[in-house]
Parts: structure tokens; sequence; C-alpha cells
């Protein structure tokens, strides 16, 4: 059997811009990648390179391939950080023999019959796959062990305009349950996951 490797090798700028004037540390960024057909073949042969040459940690996945099996849309997950009303210049380097660097922390998921368990590192929570809780119990890692921050779960509160008497705004302050049906994993990886939750807000 012979093995598929990228032909070409290159790099492509990834801009990122904050617009709305707020200073983020590790904002999360998800964008998609054009490849010319022939240059990519394997996502894992990418890796990100900030404008002082350092490598920053990041996660692919295709999703959509030419004709001959090479990659024409990648989809691409890091972290930054960025000033407020700032711009940051990424390089997407990508060939055969590009490797890139492990993420630091990983998110983990654990599936179960009744709930799934997301693991961030530092933040654990607990989504039940039925039941009227979203979230059913969330912990947070200090001096090395996990402390208990919720076990009443989460609900949904939504405040919403009622009526303006002369200067003062009132609220109306709506609490909502959740019936939740099904919870699915969509979309694994170290630096982005998905989960798809089913149900109502009632």
């Amino acid at each position: 059997m012979t093995e598929k490797v990228s032909l070409t090798s290159g790099s492509i700028a990834l801009n990122v811009e904050e617009r709305a004037g707020v200073a983020r540390t590790l904002a999360p960024v998800t964008a998609g990648v054009p490849f010319p057909e022939g240059a990519l073949v394997d996502g894992a042969n990418v890796r990100l390179i900030d404008e002082n040459g350092g490598e920053q940690s990041l996660q692919t996945e295709a999703l959509g391939r030419w004709r001959d099996g090479s990659i024409k849309w990648l989809l691409v997950d890091f972290q930054t950080d960025v000033k407020a009303n700032a711009n940051r210049t990424w390089a997407l380097q990508f060939g055969g023999d590009v490797q890139p660097v492990a993420p630091p922390e990983r998110i983990e998921i654990a599936q179960g019959e009744e709930v799934v368990v997301v693991d961030t590192g530092t933040l654990r929570f607990e989504v039940p796959r039925q039941g009227r809780r979203l979230i059913r119990s969330i912990s947070r890692l200090e001096s090395g062990a996990w402390q208990s921050v919720s076990r009443e779960g989460a609900r949904c509160r939504i405040w919403t305009p009622q009526l303006i008497v002369g200067k003062v705004r009132l609220h109306q302050d709506l609490e909502y349950f959740t019936e939740v049906r099904d919870a699915q994993v969509l979309t694994t990886g170290p630096l982005h996951a998905v989960i798809l939750v089913e149900g109502t807000h009632r």
C-alpha cells in the first residue's frame, strides 16, 4: 500500500481582528481554510506560527476533499490573545514534513449511558442525556483536587424589556426550565468539542 503525502508546501496568512474593543485572553478562533487540489492530503501536516515565530497548538478537521482525495476545506481551531481593537496575523504552514506541536492541555470527553462528562483540565461538567437539567454538575480543579461549584445543575434565565417609566427601565425576569430529550457528542478534539443537546425550555 502506498501512503499518500502532500506534494507541496506553503504558508497561508490568517488574520485575527478584535472589533469589540475588549482585550481577549485565550479567545477561541475557528476558521475554514481552502486549499488547491493536491496541496494537502492530511490535516495533521499543518502548524500555526505567530508573528514572533512561536508555534501555537491547533486542531484541524477536513470538511471537504477534492476528487484526488486531497483536502479542499480545512477547519482550523486555536486560541489566541489579542489586544482591544488590534490585529494579529498567523502563518498556517503546511507540507508533508510539517508536524504540529501538541496542546499543553486537551478536552477529554467520557460518554456514559446517562451522562456525558466534559473535562477541560481545569473545569469538569456533566451533561445528562435526559432529564430536567441542562448541566447536572460543575466542578473546578483547585490545588490538585476537584471542588464542586454547582450540584444543582444549570437553569436558563432570560431578562426581557418590559416597559419604561420616566428614565427607569423595568425588566421582566423569566425563568425557563430545561427538559433534555437527548445529548450526543458530534465533535471531539483537544481544543474544540461539540455536544448536541435536544429538548425544550419552558
